[in-house]
Formats: structure tokens, sequence, C-alpha cells
């Protein structure tokens, strides 16, 4: 548990890292050691962060994450899956606007609740 924890520990510290270049050689690091721990869900991580290497390397050096994006997505397939049975397609779209433009923090989430 304890060789886990460190491990997620150390994943976690290389998206801090401030250096591109230490952040990818930590990352290098952290594979080899997840492909040499011994346990089976760390190894699966390292080969599926190598498949996807340029993709983290990228968000490594710029620092972007589409974490925002998909959070906004699953926003809007909650609320396609509450509003079932509007009958103006207007409304639904009135209420995604709505919904993801944060005013709901500013109004409140009243209207929401109303539909589901």
């Amino acid at each position: 548990m304890y060789t886990a924890y460190l491990g997620k520990e150390r994943l976690r510290l290389i998206f801090k890292q401030d250096n591109f270049k230490c952040a990818c050689l930590a990352l290098g690091r952290w594979l080899k050691w997840a492909r040499k721990c011994g346990i089976a869900e760390f190894e699966a991580l390292a080969e599926k962060i190598d498949r996807n290497r340029k993709f983290i390397v990228a968000t490594l050096r710029y620092g972007m994450s589409t974490g925002k994006l998909e959070a906004t997505n699953n926003v809007i397939k909650s609320i396609i899956r509450r509003a079932f049975g509007f009958r103006n397609v207007d409304n639904l779209i009135a209420l995604i606007y709505w919904r993801t433009s944060g005013m709901v923090e500013a109004v409140g989430d009243c209207l929401f609740h109303l539909i589901g």
C-alpha cells in the first residue's frame, strides 16, 4: 500500500514541476519505476502513459489540460438527460448556455432543479 501511495504521489508531483525538462526526466524515471514495481495496475498505467506520451509531454510543456472541456461536456450530457421531453430545442440550448455561462452561481440553481 505504501509503495502504491508513493508511486501515485510521485506521478502527481511530475505535473507540479516548473521546469519542463525536469518534468520530462521525472516522467521517464516514473515510467521506468512503474514497469518494474510489480504492481499490475501501475504497469498497466505505465503502458497507457507510454502510448499517450506525446500528449502528456505537451501538457507538461504548455500547462494546458482538457479537464474543463470534459467537465462542460458532462454538464451538457446531464442537461440533455434531464431535459428529455422538451418540446422546443431552443429551450434546451438556452438552458445549456445558461448552465455553462457562469450565471448559475449568480442566479442560483433553482431552474435546473425544476426540470429534473
